[in-house]
């Protein structure tokens, strides 16, 4: 486990791996399923380094991929806290859900081991004014006008109030079957 802390902010598998090393075997999320996980977690990389511009994740459902898409985006905060990253669905029970998320893999250290791997970093906390519930929103290390991570519906505030020069993520765009048949809640969602 050594190796993949000092790997950590590098290789997003040694993240993966070490974030949850803490955890019994039984609860792990990444360990049990990196093999399958293991061409995401590549791909990811590969985003990160650069060699990708985009990358477009499709599965069924209950298979992992907002989770790991959590660990990611967390990953992405850990590396560079000053970058401004956004996370978009088509609901806000989604967002918060996502929300809660990052915040308990902060959070909660006797399950996580985050704060292991960004050592001195300010990270948020309650009173300490880097969380906003209301918001959605996180800021790492310090307060910034856009934060760390901004959390919102595509239906929501968007306009002026996040940026993504790190990363964007959209998860779940469309939210019935009903839009995904309509071409023009389609085009809307699109466009949004």
């Amino acid at each position: 486990y050594r190796t993949f802390k000092v790997e950590a902010l590098d290789i997003f598998d040694s993240f993966c791996i070490y974030l949850e090393h803490k955890r019994p075997a039984n609860e792990k999320f990444y360990e049990p399923r990196r093999r399958v996980l293991m061409p995401i977690t590549h791909s990811l990389q590969e985003l990160t380094d650069g060699k990708l511009d985009e990358l477009g994740i499709s599965q069924p459902p209950r298979t992992g991929k907002t989770t790991i898409v959590m660990f990611y985006c967390l990953f992405m905060m850990a590396r560079n806290p000053e970058l401004t990253n956004l996370y978009v669905s088509y609901s806000d029970i989604i967002t918060g859900a996502f929300y809660d998320g990052i915040i308990e893999l902060i959070d909660d250290k006797h399950t996580y081991s985050f704060d292991d791997m960004v050592p001195g970093l300010l990270l948020p906390s309650r009173g300490n004014g880097l969380v906003n519930a209301k918001d959605e929103t996180i800021d790492l290390g310090r307060k910034k006008r856009y934060p760390s991570l901004t959390c919102r519906s595509l239906y929501g505030t968007l306009n002026g109030a996040c940026d993504a020069r790190g990363i964007l993520i959209g998860d779940d765009l469309i939210g019935s079957i009903e839009e995904a048949l309509s071409p023009d809640r389609l085009n809307s969602a699109w466009s949004k």
